[in-house]
Parts: structure tokens; C-alpha cells; sequence
């Protein structure tokens, strides 16, 4: 079940039953835990996972000579020590093919793109 999916419910007579199993009862206990644990789910993943591989990215990159990444045989952008091999700069499968000023272009575009679905598949469009 995808994690915008939990909260959703629907009345039958006076009770909640969550939409896609109707033997949850949304006014249990256990249930708004868990509505409250995939709230901060969807917040936290979206915006925590990228912003985690960004900080430890930027400090990898601060810790090269003069701040700036090196650039790997095919020139694209490297993490680490210009004397090591590319295969072995543990940030390469993010950035190896982008420019070396472009480094951080990939974890934008995949933070939106853990964004963006959520905003779209939880909405209900009525026309």
C-alpha cells in the first residue's frame, strides 16, 4: 500500500473503515499511529533522503583542494581525490555523468521526483 494511501477512509453509518480494508477501523488507536507514522514518512523521505546524500556530498566536495570536484576521465563530475581511480568516488553513480559544476543536479531532480508523485496520486481531480 503506498504510504498516501493510509489516512484515507470512508463513513459507513456512524463507523471509518479505511478505503482499501475495510476491516481497519479508523478510529482505533493503532490506526492513527499509523497515520501519523506515514505522515512523517512522507515528509521525511522525500525531503530527508536527498537532503542527507546533499550534506555528505557537499562536505566530500569541500574537502577537495580548493572546494571545487574533479573531473573524471570522460568529464564528468568526481567526489573525490583527482589521483583516484573514478570507480572509486562513492558519490559517482550521482554525479559521474554531469558536468563538474552541475554535481548536485541529481539529487534535485530525484527529490522532486519523490515529491511531485505524491502530490499528484493523493489528489482527487473532479471535473
Amino acid at each position: 500500500m503506498l504510504l498516501s494511501r493510509v489516512p484515507q477512509c470512508t463513513e459507513l453509518g456512524s463507523d471509518a473503515y479505511h478505503e482499501d480494508d475495510f476491516t481497519v477501523d479508523c478510529d482505533s488507536g493503532s490506526f492513527l499511529l499509523t497515520v501519523t507514522l506515514s505522515v512523517v514518512l512522507i515528509f521525511v523521505i522525500p525531503v530527508g533522503v536527498p537532503a542527507a546524500f546533499l550534506m555528505s556530498m557537499w562536505r566530500a566536495k569541500s574537502q577537495l583542494p580548493g572546494g571545487k570536484p574533479n573531473v573524471t576521465m570522460l568529464g564528468g563530475a568526481k567526489l573525490c581525490s583527482a589521483d583516484e581511480d573514478d570507480d572509486k568516488d562513492q558519490y559517482g553513480f550521482l554525479c559521474r555523468d554531469l558536468k563538474p559544476e552541475y554535481w548536485y543536479y541529481e539529487i534535485g531532480k530525484s527529490s522532486l521526483s519523490a515529491i511531485l508523485p505524491a502530490q499528484t496520486k493523493s489528489s482527487k481531480c473532479v471535473l
